[in-house]
């Protein structure tokens, strides 16, 4: 009888590891490095659905500036590479696909293509200048089309940008995210003391900055409307209120006060560092575990693609979990 009653402790046991598992995103043994056909440094990453999808390269080389669209049909497992003239001084930084032909880039200006990466076309010619550089395009909603360009929020008209929103106590925003068709926000600040949280709750029409006094925002992810994380210094804190307040999650001091984090729900998280690694917290970012060591490769950014996480960075480096 005891044996019977063992053996039905070590199933259950299989049975609940092996669904835990599965609820979780957690790739602890997963990681791998993808085959790239550029070998230069990847900057941004955006997908139309779990099998399309494009990233955004740029070679730096002194005297042999250009960029390059990758593009997957496969949901990532491989990519085709298209290259096209660097538009404007620094290349390009930013990237936006509403649909396979209509795609969005820019660094200083906003430049549009029509053919999936063949040609380009500036938006707005009033737009361009150096001082100030785009951190965000987002034309999800076609009837409010914005941009982030310095400190100020502008939306697109059919013809020319128009701001919406001047930020009187930043320079530049740096980070954003519209979390619903309603709520978006941006951050902003100076390094490495102030920050900024600015958030519009009506679908970028107006916005507002929120009271913000933990110091400067390295990165922040919202789940929800109201809950949300920011990356502090060498801390996360959470809020659950829309930004009004925060409590800081984790147990220990971070190991860095850089990189990217993005939450997949209100357990589960990663933290990519540049010229580290990525990093993973099963209990609301209290703990973190180092999963995998990049310490070559400058990773830029994480995203999560229905079940499968992507995280690009230098020397052409695509990473996912499947």
């Amino acid at each position: 009888m005891l044996r019977v009653v063992n053996l039905l402790l070590i199933c259950l046991s299989i049975f609940f590891l092996t669904n835990c598992k599965k609820d979780s995103l957690n790739s602890t043994s997963n990681w791998k490095l993808i085959q790239s056909p550029f070998k230069g440094n990847l900057v941004d990453v955006n997908f139309l659905n779990a099998d399309t999808g494009y990233i955004l390269g740029i070679n730096q080389e002194v005297g042999n500036y250009f960029n390059v669209l990758l593009r997957t049909e496969d949901g990532g497992s491989t990519w085709s590479i298209k290259t096209f003239p660097v538009p404007e001084a620094g290349g390009v930084g930013e990237l936006f696909a509403l649909n396979a032909n209509d795609i969005y880039t820019g660094f200083y200006s906003v430049f549009r293509s029509t053919d999936g990466g063949a040609s380009w076309k500036n938006l707005d010619t009033s737009l361009t200048s150096a001082s100030a550089y785009i951190s965000k395009i987002d034309f999800t909603d076609s009837t409010n089309r914005i941009l982030l360009k310095g400190n100020v929020v502008y939306k697109y008209d059919g013809t020319h940008f128009q701001p919406l929103f001047v930020n009187p106590i930043v320079t530049s925003y740096n980070d954003f995210q519209r979390v619903s068709n309603s709520v978006l926000y941006a951050s902003s600040g100076i390094f490495p003391s102030y920050g900024s949280l600015t958030k519009s709750s009506d679908g970028g029409i107006t916005w507002k900055n929120l009271s913000f006094n933990l110091g400067f925002i390295n990165s922040f992810y919202f789940i929800s409307e109201n809950i949300g994380y920011v990356m502090v210094g060498y801390n996360i804190y959470q809020t659950i209120d829309g930004g009004i307040s925060w409590q800081k999650q984790n147990n220990a001091t971070l190991k860095f006060n850089t990189g990217k984090i993005n939450f997949i729900n209100k357990q589960e998280a990663f933290w990519i560092t540049p010229f580290d690694g990525i990093y993973h917290s099963l209990d609301e970012g209290k703990n973190w575990q180092l999963e995998k060591i990049y310490d070559s490769i400058q990773l830029n950014k994480i995203f999560i693609n229905q079940d499968r996480i992507f995280i690009i960075g230098s020397k052409g480096s695509i990473i996912t979990n499947k």
